[in-house]
């Protein structure tokens, strides 16, 4: 198992991380996957998508953090990480821990991030991301002329603001424009 130094090291698993899974999203994503599409949540759409991931485990005396990769076969412990003492006292002082796993949040992301040199700004999209960044992008290319999210949200059968965050974000990239209020199209 690998220690922070080694982590850092490796930056192809830096940049895959992904801050914002918690634990709780990770077994909705990988395990519980029933009937998530109808919810409009992000899917697992392969064997071959995976996240990675740190978590707050508070099982042992001392809170450690571990860094997963959770694909839909399982879970597998990359890397093991002390909770420096500064963190550790702070997490005594905010709330008590009671023993169980965490998402890794506000101050103990913020050293994570610093200690991994991690990008401060929004990483790649993951597969998920970019496979519905396609979608979206390929359904305004079929149309020809400016649509609402509400529009490419019912051909893809997901939730508008599913469909409203990505175009946001194609928005900020220069891949889609706002030619009037709340239409989308391609730029030409």
């Amino acid at each position: 198992m690998m220690g922070l130094a080694e982590l850092r090291e490796n930056r192809n698993l830096v940049d895959a991380i992904d801050w914002d899974m918690s634990p709780e999203e990770a077994v909705r994503l990988y395990l519980e996957w029933g009937n998530n599409w109808s919810r409009g949540y992000r899917m697992v759409r392969s064997k071959k998508d995976e996240t990675y991931y740190f978590v707050l485990n508070t099982w042992e005396d001392v809170p450690v953090i571990y860094f997963i990769r959770r694909a839909s076969e399982g879970a597998v412990e990359l890397a093991r990480v002390e909770v420096p003492r500064h963190l550790n006292e702070q997490l005594d002082q905010g709330h008590g821990i009671q023993r169980g796993i965490y998402a890794v949040e506000d101050d103990v992301r913020d050293w994570l991030k610093q200690e991994l040199d991690a990008k401060q700004s929004v990483s790649e999209p993951s597969i998920m991301e970019a496979d519905m960044e396609k979608k979206v992008l390929d359904t305004m290319k079929k149309k020809g002329k400016p649509v609402r999210p509400g529009d490419i949200a019912k051909v893809l059968g997901v939730e508008s603001k599913e469909v409203s965050k990505v175009i946001s974000s194609l928005k900020k990239e220069g891949k889609v424009i706002s030619p009037k209020r709340c239409y989308y199209s391609l730029p030409d």
